[in-house]
């Protein structure tokens, strides 16, 4: 079972969108879980992030309705996406929901943001409207995951620094805290394309998530 959290800076876009990243996984024969979250500003950071804990509870408990195996439950994400799939890491599940450590096998963030603090500081926040407090609880990088799991953070070679810095500080910080953490620099990618791997499942993000999975 697959589960899979859009970008879209936390104000745009939908599931709607990204139907497309089950071409990538149902092939192997995974049930693939594309999931929504509130907008900011209809709601805060911090509520986003518990929409997708929710999510991920509700695809664990109901994983046989749908053909899915939640012993096997992997998430990814993209761009904002990707942060709210690291923030899944650091998530005491039995706390939150009576859930199993390990309830995340495994995850996979692609032009992912995991400091909030640039993103604060800069024009978006007109409209995230973060604190400092905020930027620092919601950042992955100055997080430590409650249960090590393999970890794939992937960058467009193309993408620009800060996503570079960002994929690169994480995998730096979680490593660290002993996480299997990979980078992987994709040539050739944009922040963009690289979401667009996933429309096929011989592409190389594909075959590396699917790998863990």
């Amino acid at each position: 079972m697959h589960i899979f959290i859009h970008g879209g800076y936390w104000h745009r876009f939908s599931k709607n969108e990204f139907s497309f990243v089950a071409r990538a996984f149902q092939p192997a024969g995974a049930a693939v879980v594309v999931i929504n979250y509130a907008l900011i500003p209809t709601a805060d950071m911090d509520e986003l992030v518990r929409q997708c804990r929710a999510a991920v509870a509700w695809a664990y408990r109901n994983a046989t309705s749908f053909g899915g195996d939640r012993e096997r439950l992997t998430v990814s994400g993209h761009s904002a996406g990707g942060r709210l799939a690291a923030m899944l890491l650091a998530t005491d599940w039995e706390a939150f929901a009576g859930l199993p450590a390990d309830v995340v096998k495994a995850v996979s963030g692609f032009s992912g943001l995991y400091d909030l603090e640039p993103i604060r500081l800069c024009y978006l926040n007109d409209v995230l409207n973060l604190t400092p407090e905020v930027a620092l609880r919601n950042s992955p990088v100055h997080l430590v995951p409650e249960t090590p799991r393999p970890t794939l953070i992937a960058v467009g070679g193309d993408g620009g620094p800060e996503y570079y810095r960002q994929s690169a500080d994480l995998v730096a910080a979680w490593r660290k805290q002993g996480v299997p953490c990979e980078l992987m620099d994709m040539a050739g990618h944009n922040h963009f394309s690289i979401v667009a791997e996933l429309e096929r499942p011989d592409s190389q993000l594909s075959h590396a998530i699917l790998a863990r999975m």
